[in-house]
């Protein structure tokens, strides 16, 4: 599965079986006709992830991310719209 080749890639986790879920298929807000797929998991070893590219990773609450000012609309949408299709 190609999610699973780039989370490895960006991240060096060790996914649990199939433990990727897709949240959907969503239209970038940059460019038009492009689009995003985005999963979610569970099970990661956090002492297994080597950030790439000097990045960090940042846990927040759902209500939190929703406020916060560095998280992009595109993000805060693709959470709202993912909970509402998960219902």
């Amino acid at each position: 599965m190609g999610a699973r080749r780039e989370l490895y890639e960006e991240l060096a986790p060790s996914l649990a079986g199939d433990g990727l879920v897709s949240v959907g298929v969503f239209e970038s807000h940059f460019s038009r006709e492009e689009y995003i797929q985005v999963f979610v998991t569970e099970g990661i070893d956090r002492s297994t992830l080597r950030l790439q590219e000097g990045r960090s990773i940042v846990e927040l609450s759902l209500a939190d991310t929703l406020k916060h000012p560095l998280v992009t609309d595109f993000t805060k949408e693709t959470l709202l719209r993912s909970l509402v299709t998960n219902d």
